[in-house]
Formats: structure tokens, C-alpha cells, sequence
């Protein structure tokens, strides 16, 4: 078999598939229909006289022979983009370019509004595109390139992704103006009384504050606990329910609604929040500028 004799295109499908595990999401990823994406396999399973995947419960599984190409079919495609990328100096005043983000939606909220409203004056042509993706994925979607960055907690990840801190924040108690609590002087005592909101994604389990209270021997009283860091300004200022939150929320939040926030009876533990990005696909003008606005933003 030549080289010559294959179509490029193949390998972009061959990687979205091992990347998906799934043949429809491979062929939305690509913008290309099911069965372009059957008859794309087809062949390539001619050309390489292997199935490349096997239908499983799981999902479309790779085998030996698809596991040991993956790693030279990435690497070569990322040249490519790279190549590609390099050739066109990027010029976000004329450029149109859509960014891939994967962000908590917490960073959503502190970052996004400022984010778009420098979007919209540097960059009119650019789309930005803001989806979570799995902490355990984010390294494998960084190197696919189907995000571009990625902002989160520190993670573990592979010696391919870079990263820096954007910022580190601290928690304080979040309240309503009109909270008992808020004309006294937030102890320890006081602070166990009180009725808490616990944000986080998962549904069981502690969280920052609730190890930091550990550290003392001690615990607070939560009330509810939800998912979304978007209900809790419409809870706490609706009862006499608080949140520990991070600062730049709280600062955020008391700007719209009628809430306040005091600082903790205790030693507050700091959360770090760092930028992703792949150490080729990453280099690129275009995504580094991303990177450069996103740090603008967080600084300030």
C-alpha cells in the first residue's frame, strides 16, 4: 500500500472515531453524516486490512493494530494544524475563528462577561464556544485540538499540557443584606448555627470548606445542597441560608442581587485556578492571544 493511495480526510475521521468511540458523534464532530462516516471506515479498514474498531457495549473499541497508530495519526495531524495555523498570522480584528473552551461554570460566571465584552471589541468575527468537558478528558481533548483551552482546578495531566495559574481566590460567607448575622461578628458559634448552602457538581461528598472545618474538629449544618453555582445568589437572598464562596463570586453576585459577604471565622483555604492548553496546538498565534485575553481578564 503508498501512501499516496489514501485520502487524508480518512485519518481526521480515523482519530475522531478512536476520540469519540461513537460513529454519529465522529461524524458531528467532522460535520459529516453516518453513513459518509460507514463508508469512510469501510475503506479504511480496506486499506489497513484490519476492522480498526469492534462494536461493543462501550462504544465502537479500537484494536491493537488502531491503538498503535493513534499516537503517529495525532502527531501528524497536529503538525499539520500547526502548519496550517502558523502560515496565517492571526489578526483578531479581521479574523473569523471559533475557541473551544472547557470551563466550570463558575469560571463562566466571573470570566465570561468581561471575556465577550473584549471578544466583542477586538475580535467582532471571533465565536467563542463554552462547554465542560470531564476533568479525566480534558488532556485527551486538548491534544485532539476539539478544545482549545481549558480552565480549571489543578489537575493531574500528561507531559504534554502546559499550564499556568490564573488566579488564586479565597472563600468568604455569602448572605443576605438583611441576614441576622450580617451587624455581628461572625464566630465560630455563630457560624455552626447558621444553615449552609454546599454548591458542587458531585452529589456526595465534602468540599473545601467542609476539610478545612475537619482540620479543627468541626462541621456546619447544611441545608441544601445543589449543582449549579447560578441558584445560589437566588437562594441566599430569598432566606436566611449562606454560602461559602469564592471571593470574586461573592464580589460578582452582591453587584446584582441584595447580598453581602463577611469574611470566615477561620483560617480560609485558597482555590487555585490554572489555564490548559496543548504544548503544540497551544502555541499557535490564535490560541495563544485566547490565552493572553483570558489572563488579561483574570488579572483584573
Amino acid at each position: 500500500m503508498k501512501f499516496s493511495d489514501i485520502d487524508l480526510n480518512l485519518f481526521l475521521l480515523f482519530e475522531a472515531i478512536y476520540r469519540e468511540r461513537n460513529m454519529t458523534r465522529a461524524g458531528q464532530a467532522l460535520g459529516i453524516s453516518q453513513s459518509a462516516v460507514s463508508n469512510a471506515l469501510n475503506k479504511l479498514r480496506d486499506q489497513f486490512n484490519d476492522p480498526l474498531f469492534v462494536r461493543t457495549r462501550r462504544g465502537m473499541m479500537p484494536t491493537p493494530f488502531a491503538d498503535n497508530m493513534i499516537a503517529h495519526v495525532r502527531t501528524g495531524l497536529e503538525h499539520l494544524e500547526i502548519s496550517l495555523q502558523e502560515n496565517h498570522e492571526f489578526d483578531p480584528a479581521t479574523h473569523n475563528r471559533i475557541f473551544n473552551i472547557s470551563m466550570s461554570d463558575l469560571s463562566e460566571l466571573v470570566l465570561l462577561p468581561k471575556l465577550m465584552e473584549i471578544v466583542s471589541q477586538e475580535a467582532p468575527h471571533v465565536v467563542v464556544e463554552c462547554y465542560p468537558v470531564e476533568r479525566r478528558d480534558i488532556g485527551r481533548s486538548l491534544s485532539s485540538g476539539s478544545i482549545d483551552i481549558a480552565i480549571d482546578v489543578p489537575i493531574r495531566t500528561d507531559a504534554t499540557i502546559k499550564n499556568e495559574l490564573l488566579y488564586n481566590d479565597r472563600h468568604v460567607c455569602l448572605m443576605r443584606k438583611g441576614h441576622p448575622q450580617r451587624k455581628r461578628k461572625l464566630t465560630m458559634d455563630s457560624f455552626k448555627r447558621m444553615r449552609h448552602l454546599h454548591l458542587s457538581s458531585r452529589r456526595h461528598g465534602a468540599g473545601i470548606i467542609d476539610f478545612a472545618l475537619d482540620e479543627i474538629n468541626s462541621q456546619r449544618n447544611v441545608a441544601l445542597r445543589a449543582r449549579h453555582f447560578l441558584i445560589g445568589p437566588f437562594v441566599v437572598a430569598n432566606s436566611d441560608l449562606v454560602a461559602e464562596l469564592p471571593l470574586r463570586y461573592a464580589q460578582l453576585v452582591a453587584s446584582y442581587f441584595p447580598l453581602t459577604y463577611v469574611d470566615l471565622p477561620f483560617d480560609r483555604t485558597e482555590i487555585a485556578t490554572h489555564i490548559y492548553w496543548h504544548e503544540k496546538l497551544g502555541e499557535t498565534s490564535a490560541v495563544k492571544w485566547l490565552r493572553s485575553l483570558v489572563a488579561r481578564v483574570a488579572a483584573n
